[in-house]
């Protein structure tokens, strides 16, 4: 009888031992469910990433070129301000010799002016 207790005290424990396993091997498989789940989550959203990466490239290389036409207009500006510069330092020289000149002829149009209105100066002081 004793070898019959304890067969069945060992059969007892050898059902909680295997409803143990049970549990432990539905747990297993929920995490392994879970993990393909979230593999699949994450291949989405790699997935996702990568196209993300891809606008990304295709932006920098269209900055590229606009930073390119930036740089050529740039220095079309420079050059076209250098023009007008030279445009206008030759404005000026060219104004400061029309008034040099204008100035030169108006003070010898004055002077006959100026000389006859000294001599009639000198002659009402010499009467």
């Amino acid at each position: 009888m004793d070898k019959a207790v304890a067969n069945i005290c060992l059969a007892k424990e050898a059902g909680k031992v295997a409803s143990k396993l049970l549990e432990v091997a539905n747990a297993q498989k929920q995490l392994s469910e879970q993990g393909v789940k979230q593999s699949e989550n994450l291949s989405s959203q790699t997935d996702g990433l990568i196209s993300q990466v891809g606008a990304l490239i295709h932006i920098a290389d269209e900055q590229k070129v606009l930073a390119m036409r930036l740089e050529n207009q740039t220095n079309k500006i420079i050059c076209l301000t250098w023009g007008l510069l030279a445009f206008s330092v030759a404005l000026l020289a060219v104004s400061l010799v029309t008034v040099k000149i204008m100035l030169k002829q108006n003070a010898q149009a004055n002077i006959p002016q100026i000389q006859s209105s000294q001599q009639q100066e000198y002659n009402g002081t010499n009467k």
